[in-house]
């Protein structure tokens, strides 16, 4: 662990807790934006209701993500805890006094924001220009590169979140995500277990066929 990254450990474990129940919202789009959240464990899923009713996730955030960090003056999504959710605390006016002490850390906040950049611009060429097979395998491949950067293993992956709830991220069915998971599983590359969880058994087909250059059928 590098040393800024312990410094923003040490900030977070010294903010006071919030516990949300499963489908509790955090907040809503809009909201004023007061606060900043780092997820202690559990799970988010960051939305956009669109204006025919439908339901657009836009991301999720895990253990050890920000939550609320782009300082904007109101939310610009919908932040609703997926399971049991624990989360830090931390004022934004308290976050501002703390950054003009210490400057450094908004280099944290720079390497967050710029993470959940990267995670929208893929979102739009999953949604744009894959097919579901590619979507769902990049998709995956994702979750075990999040892993690999919070030192986590890339074999496991956690699946908090609902088949629906993909289904909202990568624009498709959830009657597709569950044949393309089930195809997965038959062509060897995955192996989904009844504890919200999926062992990776072949990252390197997925990472093919996340980018175009591998089919199954």
């Amino acid at each position: 662990m590098t040393p800024l990254r312990s410094r923003l450990q040490n900030m977070w474990m010294c903010c006071p807790i919030r516990q949300f129940g499963a489908g509790q919202h955090v907040f809503h789009s809009n909201d004023e934006q007061t606060h900043l959240y780092s997820i202690a464990n559990g799970a988010l899923r960051l939305y956009h209701n669109l204006a025919d009713g439908r339901r657009q996730i836009v991301g999720f955030a895990f253990a050890g993500d920000l939550a609320g960090a782009d300082l904007q003056a109101r939310h610009q999504t919908n932040g609703q805890a997926i399971v049991p959710t624990r989360l830090y605390s931390m004022s934004k006016s308290m976050f501002l006094r703390l950054v003009v002490e210490n400057p450094k850390l908004l280099l944290g906040l720079h390497e967050a924001l710029s993470t959940e950049l990267a995670a929208a611009q893929e979102l739009a060429l999953t949604i744009g220009q894959r097919s579901s097979e590619e979507a769902l395998a990049a998709f995956i491949v994702g979750l075990a590169r999040r892993n690999a950067r919070q030192g986590l293993s890339c074999a496991v992956i956690s699946l908090p979140m609902s088949r629906r709830d993909i289904a909202d991220y990568l624009g498709l069915t959830i009657g597709t995500v569950s044949r393309t998971f089930t195809k997965f599983k038959n062509h060897g590359l995955i192996e989904l277990t009844k504890r919200r969880s999926l062992h990776i058994l072949d990252i390197a087909t997925l990472e093919r066929l996340m980018e175009g250059t591998e089919w199954i059928r």
